[in-house]
């Protein structure tokens, strides 16, 4: 009898040690659910916010920009994160960029960016890495390469590279002597770009605004 009683005792710890281990990982389960819906409903808040923050100032920008031009849209990725910066404006005048960050209380100017007469020539950036380039340039006066024996013409472009994260800035500029207009080989170029613009330059990208003030307020739901 004592021996089936010692029996019963150990099948009785054995089975409770067992039970305990099994229950653990659904005690821990519940919070790791609950924090993945509280994560996946943030997202989804978030996603749903900076559409309507874009949507509503679409709404609000005057259809006319400077002088007297149609104002345009458009969305680009120029910082690090998965949602798109809303482009407005011109790209032969100025343009804006906003952003969307829930930390910074939500909508915000990244930046402004002036071209034409007023500004650069021309405005890129690169790809999510908060890049801003800005770029002028022209062709060379006669007085600018007849220094250069046999130099038949010539043209320069310049301008700096803007880190929006860090507010740096960093001025380029290239010169390229042309001494033969159908052979680019016999070209002589002088410039001062380091090799991190010179990466920079290789991955930029045009802003496209593209959109009217209705197209965009469609679009922006759809990104």
């Amino acid at each position: 009898m004592k021996k089936v009683l010692l029996v019963l005792a150990l099948l009785a710890t054995v089975t409770i040690t067992g039970c305990g281990k099994k229950e653990e990982p659904i005690k821990n389960d519940v919070p790791q659910q609950q924090n993945s819906q509280q994560q996946q409903q943030v997202e989804s808040n978030n996603n749903s916010n900076w559409k309507t923050a874009y949507a509503e100032i679409i709404k609000n920008t005057s259809d006319t920009w400077d002088y007297n031009t149609q104002t345009k849209f458009g969305f680009a990725y120029v910082n690090e994160d998965e949602m798109p910066e809303l482009v407005i404006g011109s790209v032969n005048t100025s343009i804006l960029i906003y952003s969307y960050d829930e930390t910074k209380g939500g909508l915000y100017l990244l930046t402004s960016c002036q071209t034409g007469s007023r500004g650069a020539t021309e405005i890129t950036y690169v790809e999510k890495e908060n890049i801003i380039i800005n770029k002028t340039g022209g062709m060379l006066f006669e007085s600018e390469y007849q220094e250069k024996e046999g130099c038949i013409g010539g043209f320069a472009s310049w301008g700096n590279v803007i880190n929006l994260k860090n507010g740096e800035e960093e001025s380029w500029n290239k010169t390229t002597y042309v001494f033969d207009e159908n052979d680019d080989s016999k070209d002589e170029v002088e410039t001062n770009i380091s090799e991190e613009i010179e990466n920079y330059l290789s991955r930029e990208k045009e802003f496209e605004l593209k959109y009217s003030k209705e197209e965009a307020q469609k679009i922006v739901y759809e990104l």
